[in-house]
Order: structure tokens, then C-alpha cells, then sequence
């Protein structure tokens, strides 16, 4: 039996959604969430190993000891990588278990030297930290794949005329590039403060211990460096008990990032629909219904929605966590990594998987342009040409069109202003203009007035290039 045939809907489909796309739309529908310190087992060990080789190098355990040590923590990785090593939950956290299954391979003689001039406060700080930092470049690496999918797209929809829209009504003349190269720049801005978090959190709290320090003669620069740290944190209760600022502001701006997400999820929804016929979602990111066979709902684009909700969420959560108590480490803060963990679950996927939809959805630009010529869409180019070409004051121009879209409607016409209205309107304004009936269908005409929308940064062609080339620059300043 065909995978359309296990599922309650598909049999109108000509391809199915990949099994990575029915896991982000279905969520935790039937999908288990997987412990937070399991991501945190490469990292653990990371920093297990930097901290042990610095205790070697500076003496404060025994080389032979330490030795051992670093061959045991390699060991696990190699299990852990082998899907052999997994954690007990009896044992608490990722710190505890790397710690007695070290002590289970070399011998607690040997182990017990691991935990010297650490806590476990400065150890998840940076096992976090360093997750962190994997999940920044993540994020930013996302944000920019969706940017240079839509500068793309951009480019070659620039001169695809459809409407703009305010109020979700009719508004003026653009184009699908312009459009789609207005969510870029939110994109760009989520990869420059990824660059910006980096520069602010890209430290190492190792040796901060409980936030007091340690009597031991530790070389906090040793472990930075051996970590791809370029600084420590300078004070060592500064990380401890401000734990969940970093997290809130990475999430803060994810959040910022996946809204930009939704937004463009939330018109392509629109776009889709039955009414509009702009756009078709592709197979491959739509779902059936168990009782209409005709449905193709843009699921995939209605979950992006919905996870950044989530997001929102999680980031109002880290902040509610912050400054409430006693300076130094107080519980509550743990609960930083599960939320901060369940907004990068929720909202990093939305970049890849919108990405993906733009890339495969089908553009009707016939009827794009079709709607562009409707609801008096003409208007405000007809009352710039107004001023433009005959000499008249915005104001006066504005004033003189918006009577002629009032006569056009009680003429019966829903489109464009008529002829007979302006002179009609122009005649009661007491405004001898000289307009043909050729001048008034071509001021309206969507064709034209996306030809003379040639300013920087307008929806015109040339424009929309010229705004895809400086994007794509400002992508290439900012590496993370």
C-alpha cells in the first residue's frame, strides 16, 4: 500500500510531503521530545576536556590522572557517537552521567580529579554557552538561506505586476519581486544580531564555579582558547546569576526572525486561496482532509504561524525568569535551558522549511496582474499624474479623484476611474484641465505606473534589482 494510502487523505495528490515536512507539521502530535541535556552531551564533554587538560598543564592534578581522564572522555564521545552511551535519568543531568560512566571506564581514582575548581553553576553555563553559540551560527545560517531564496525570487519577479495591499484592501500597483524582497530586510537584521549576540556572549563562564571562584591557581584563558573562546567573563558572579540573559536575548531575536516567517506565511496563505489564485502551494508542503476530498490546506505554512507563536511565548517566559531574587545562583534559573530550548526547536526549522515552499510554489502572474487592475487601484498613480503632468497641488488632486471614484461607483464601474467621472469632478472643482479619455486609462493602467516607479527602493524593475544587490551585500558584510 502507497503512503497515500496509510494516511486518511492524499489520493489527490501527485507527490506526498517528505517525512521531514509531516514531522514539523504534525509536532508533538505522536513525536516524543527528547531530554534538553542530551544536546548538551557533545559539549558537556567538550568542556570536560578543556577543563581537565588546563588542570594538567597548570599542575593541579596529577598527569597521570589527567591522562587518563582525556582518554576516558574521548571514549564516551566515541560511544555517545555510536549511539551506545545514553543517559540515566536517576543520575540527574548530562553532568553527573558523564562523570560516573567516566569513573565506570578509568576508576574513581582516577575521575574523582575531573570535578576539581568546577561546579556544576559553571558547567552548564557553559555547555549552554556553548550550545548557544552552535545554535546562533544556526539560526543566522537559516535566516540567510531564506534571505537569498527571496532575493532571488525577487529577481525574477520584478516585473510580475499584482497588488498592493493596505487594510487588506486594494491599495497601489507593486510587484511580486518587491513584495518579496520586502522580508528580507527583517531577515538580514536576524543575522546581523545573531553577529551582535556573538559579540556580547561569546565567553567563557568556565571558573566561575559557583559564582565565588576558586582557591585553585586555574588558567580561565587556557579553556576559552582551547574552546574558541575570545574572551573570558570577567567577573566570575556575573554569568551565574544573570544565567537566562543570554538565552532571553537569543531568543528575543529568533523571535523577531520567525514572526518576519509568519508574516510571509500568512500572505502566501492568502494568496492561495480559492479568491486569490495568485500562488499555488506545492504538493509537497500541503495536507488533505480526512472527509473533503477536494482540500489542499497550506499546513506547512499555517504551522510556521503557529511555532512562532511559540516562540513569542518562550521568549516572554526567559524574561520573566530574570532578577527575582538574591543575587548569585537561585534554581529557577534551570528552567532558562528548557525554555530557550524549546523556542530554537519550535522556530528554527520555519526559515528552511518556508524557503522550501517559495522555492516550489507556482506563480499565476496573469492573475496577479488581472487583480492589479481592480478596486481602483489606479487611483493614487492617476492623482500624482494629476499633478505631475497638469500642474495641480496634491491636495487639490486628491481631492478632485477621490469625487471621481465617487462618481465611477454610482456609474456602476468598481475598477478605475472614468473618464466622465474626472471631467465631471474636475467641472465641479471649477478646474479647467485639458485630459483625454487616452490620458486617464494610461495614468491607471498598472503596466505604466510600475514602469515610472523607478525611485530607490520603489516596487519598479530596475529598482527591485538594484535593492537585490545592495541585500545581498549587506548579507556578505556580516558573517557569523
Amino acid at each position: 500500500m502507497s503512503d497515500h494510502g496509510k494516511r486518511l487523505w492524499g489520493g489527490r495528490f501527485a507527490s506526498a510531503p517528505t517525512e521531514e515536512v509531516l514531522a514539523f507539521m504534525a509536532g508533538r502530535d505522536v513525536a516524543a521530545i527528547r531530554p534538553c541535556d542530551e544536546a548538551l552531551v557533545p559539549y558537556d564533554l567538550d568542556g570536560s576536556t578543556a577543563h581537565a587538560t588546563m588542570l594538567m598543564e597548570c599542575g593541579i592534578i596529577p598527569a597521570e590522572s589527567g591522562r587518563r581522564i582525556l582518554d576516558g572522555l574521548a571514549a564516551i564521545r566515541a560511544a555517545h557517537d555510536a549511539g551506545e552511551f545514553r543517559l540515566d535519568p536517576a543520575l540527574e543531568d548530562v553532568h553527573t552521567n558523564v562523570e560516573r560512566e567516566l569513573a565506570r571506564r578509568i576508576g574513581d581514582e582516577h575521575a574523582a580529579y575531573l570535578h576539581t575548581a568546577r561546579s556544576r553553576n559553571d558547567q552548564v553555563l557553559l555547555d549552554m554557552r556553548l550550545w548557544e553559540r552552535d545554535v546562533a551560527r544556526a539560526i543566522a545560517a537559516e535566516a540567510r538561506g531564506l534571505a537569498e531564496v527571496l532575493i532571488a525570487l525577487g529577481r525574477e519577479h520584478r516585473a510580475d505586476i499584482m497588488p498592493g495591499f493596505t487594510h487588506h484592501q486594494h491599495a497601489t500597483v507593486t510587484s511580486l519581486g518587491h513584495v518579496l524582497l520586502g522580508f528580507v530586510g527583517g531577515l538580514v537584521r536576524t543575522v546581523e544580531r545573531m553577529a551582535d549576540w556573538l559579540g556580547r556572549f561569546n565567553r567563557c563562564p568556565l571558573g566561575a564555579v559557583t559564582g565565588y571562584g576558586t582557591t585553585f591557581a586555574i588558567d580561565r584563558e587556557c579553556v576559552a582558547e582551547l574552546l574558541g573562546f575570545p574572551a573570558i567573563e570577567e567577573v566570575s558572579l556575573d554569568p551565574v546569576q544573570t544565567r537566562g540573559e543570554a538565552e532571553a536575548e537569543l531568543v528575543s531575536a529568533l523571535e523577531l526572525g520567525v514572526q518576519h516567517a509568519a508574516s510571509l506565511a500568512g500572505s502566501l496563505i492568502l494568496l492561495s486561496t480559492t479568491e486569490f489564485r495568485c500562488i499555488t502551494i506545492a504538493d509537497g508542503f500541503s495536507t488533505g482532509s480526512s472527509i473533503m476530498p477536494q482540500k489542499r490546506n497550506p499546513d506547512s505554512l499555517e504551522v510556521i504561524k503557529a511555532r512562532a507563536a511559540s516562540v513569542v511565548g518562550c521568549s516572554a517566559g526567559l524574561r520573566a525568569l530574570a532578577g527575582r531574587s538574591l543575587f548569585g545562583y537561585n534554581r529557577e534559573q534551570q528552567w532558562s535551558k528548557y525554555i530557550v530550548m524549546d523556542a530554537v526547536r519550535e522556530g528554527l526549522p520555519c526559515f528552511g522549511i518556508l524557503a522550501s515552499v517559495l522555492q516550489t510554489m507556482t506563480v499565476d502572474a496573469d492573475r496577479m496582474a488581472a487583480l492589479a487592475d481592480r478596486g481602483f487601484i489606479g487611483a493614487t498613480p492617476l492623482t500624482e499624474a494629476l499633478c505631475q503632468e497638469r500642474g495641480l497641488a496634491f491636495r487639490v488632486a486628491k481631492t478632485v479623484v477621490e469625487r471621481a471614484v465617487a462618481l465611477s461607483v454610482a456609474a456602476g464601474s468598481a475598477d478605475r476611474v472614468s473618464y466622465e467621472a474626472l471631467m465631471q469632478a474636475l467641472a465641479e472643482a471649477e478646474l479647467p484641465i485639458d485630459v483625454s479619455s487616452d490620458d486617464v486609462r494610461a495614468w491607471q493602467s498598472p503596466e505604466l505606473v510600475l514602469s515610472r516607479l523607478t525611485h530607490a527602493g520603489s516596487p519598479g524593475p530596475e529598482a527591485v534589482l538594484a535593492a537585490a544587490e545592495a541585500l545581498t551585500s549587506r548579507l556578505g558584510r556580516r558573517q557569523v
